[in-house]
């Protein structure tokens, strides 16, 4: 009993005020923990890990380090703008509450995310989002990440067993973005 309480409320609080030390100093290309996820089968849930892509005054964007969610950008097979898709609903609602204690999720912020129109097959972004979590644009994988190396995406253990999307050329899974 004493166990799962220390588990339960002190760990989290300990980790919580690691991260907020963290967070006022990291630089871009360093990686924090921040949020739990259960990123392999009987270890419940484990810290994620963040790769810093950008920090601006008080606040730092965040890119998950592996891939974690082997769900598809929208469940049916049609074009989607990112205002309707299925992975936003999933990573604002869904992953948003369970990943994040309390506290974490005041510190996220809330950013107005513009899609703009593919840059390859010309579709229409649609509108402007108020999101928490957000898939990175095409044009921001290409200023974070300057090659395809960089942006190889390796899945954890639990998504390769929900079957996530792996590329068997580059032994990586396929990014999402939202507006392609």
């Amino acid at each position: 009993v004493v166990k799962e309480a220390y588990d339960k409320y002190i760990v989290p609080e300990l980790n919580y005020r690691e991260e907020v030390e963290k967070l006022a100093t990291i630089q871009v290309g360093e990686t924090i923990c921040f949020g739990y996820y259960d990123t392999h089968p009987g270890n419940f849930e484990e810290r994620i890990e963040w790769l810093v892509v950008d920090r601006q005054e008080d606040k730092v964007m965040l890119v998950a380090s592996y891939g974690m969610i082997p769900d598809s950008y929208q469940q049916a097979y049609e074009a989607t703008k990112w205002e309707q898709s299925y992975v936003r609903t999933l990573l604002n609602e869904i992953f948003y509450e369970e990943a994040f204690t309390e506290k974490e999720q005041e510190m996220i912020v809330t950013t107005l995310i513009v899609t703009e129109d593919n840059p390859v097959y010309g579709t229409d972004g649609g509108n402007d989002t108020y999101d928490k979590v957000f898939l990175l644009s095409a044009e921001e994988a290409e200023k974070y990440f300057a090659g395809n190396e960089e942006r190889k995406l390796v899945p954890t253990e639990m998504a390769m067993r929900k079957e996530i999307n792996i590329n068997s050329n580059e032994w990586g899974s396929w990014w999402w973005l939202r507006d392609m």
